[in-house]
This record gives C-alpha cells, structure tokens and sequence, in this order.
C-alpha cells in the first residue's frame, strides 16, 4: 500500500515523518480514531492493536503504543491496551512492574470482587482469605469470618468474638442456634459446641460449657 506524504508530496510505501494511515492512505501526525487505532513508534504504523513483540500496550488518552501505561492506568495483556479499571474476573495490580490487570493478585494484596482491585483491606462485609488472596462475602469450611481483623481465621481470639461458629461460619460474641460456647482457661480462643465433652457440662441458663452445674442443676 502506498500512502501520501504531505511534506514530501509522493507517494511511497511508508513515511519518512508521522504514521502510515491504512485507512486515510496517508502520513498523519494523529491516528484515526474510526476505528479507533494507535499510533506506533517502531513501524511507523497506525495500529489497531500494539505489537507483544514489542511489550506494547495502546494507551486511549495519547492515542499511541506505550510501554508503560499512565498513572492510574493498568496495563492489560488480554487486549494490549492501558485500562484504568479491569474487570471481567480482572484486578487492577499496583504493585506489578508495570501495573496490571493480573488474574491473581500480589502475595500481600486481595482480589476485591467490587472493585476488580488488588487491595490491603477488602471491602465492608468482605473478608481477606490468604489461602488464595481473595475477599470472600463468606469464609470457606474450617475458617470463621473475623470482624476484629475483616479476615478468614483458623481461631477466633479477639476478646469481643471468641467463639468459632460452625453454624455462621464467624467468630461470633455469643453462640447460635442452642449451641455451647467452649472456651477452656488454657485457650486464648473458643468453639461452638452442640454437646460439651472433656469435663465440662452444658449449662442451659448461660448456653455456656462449664465445669460446675449452677445450683439446682446436675452434671
């Protein structure tokens, strides 16, 4: 394809100063934006997507193949372009080099869902899991959602919510649905319990796993 020089006024096969044009036929200093194309530095070409060869991604505010996406942009490798918000299962990764939209996020950073952001803490109602670095709604089997530290623990031990409960899947300040709070002296966390065992016997005025029945009562 030939395109038309301006400053020389011929006509070859790539130009000597700005951006071969496929769709004007001409050399431009600006890309069209009809479709929308960028301009690109090493071929001198109007691009609709920019080279992987050359670690490119298109940048919509300069209209040209860049290296490194702007401030508050993010570089995404599906569609080689600079986003300033990823989404589709996509979180915005600040601390890659560049920044990126990464399928997974940094080892101290979690994938918020609401944001499609890397973040350090999650958003209201969400809690950090570090098995995979994600903020879950709801804490996976075998963890319990705590509001201490709005993360998925193993053991519950912040004094306002000690007692793991199956049942809710939280550290909870009281226990659910009829179920026992077991917190022995030698632990720095507690359980939910339908039945107590080791010693210790279900007390119905307290809801509470005890070594001594209230008067009245027997063990």
């Amino acid at each position: 394809m030939y395109y038309a020089s301006t400053s020389t006024k011929n006509c070859g096969t790539s130009c000597s100063s700005g951006y071969a044009d496929s769709i004007k036929g001409s050399c431009v200093s600006q890309c069209s934006t009809s479709p929308m194309t960028y301009a690109e530095p090493n071929l001198l070409k109007c691009v609709t997507m920019c080279p992987v060869s050359y670690f490119e991604f298109a940048d919509p505010a300069s209209q040209k193949c860049v290296t490194t996406c702007p401030s508050g942009t993010f570089a995404d490798n599906r569609q080689r372009q600079c986003l300033s918000y990823c989404g589709n299962i996509y979180y915005a990764d600040s601390l890659t080099n560049p920044p990126s939209c990464v399928s997974a996020c940094s080892s101290t950073t979690f994938a918020d869902p609401l944001l499609f952001k890397c973040v350090t803490s999650c958003s209201p109602s969400y809690f950090s899991y570090s098995v995979n670095n994600t903020c879950l709604q709801f804490c996976p089997y075998g963890y319990f959602a705590d509001p201490s530290t709005t993360s998925c623990v193993t053991q519950c031990r912040n004094a306002n919510y000690q007692y793991a409960d199956s049942l809710t899947h939280a550290c909870q300040p009281n226990c659910s649905n009829n179920q026992f709070s077991y917190k022995p002296t030698s632990l720095y966390y507690g359980v939910c319990l339908n039945y107590c065992t080791g010693g210790y016997f279900s007390d119905p005025t307290t809801k509470k796993c005890v070594t001594k029945c209230p008067n009245g009562y027997f063990g």
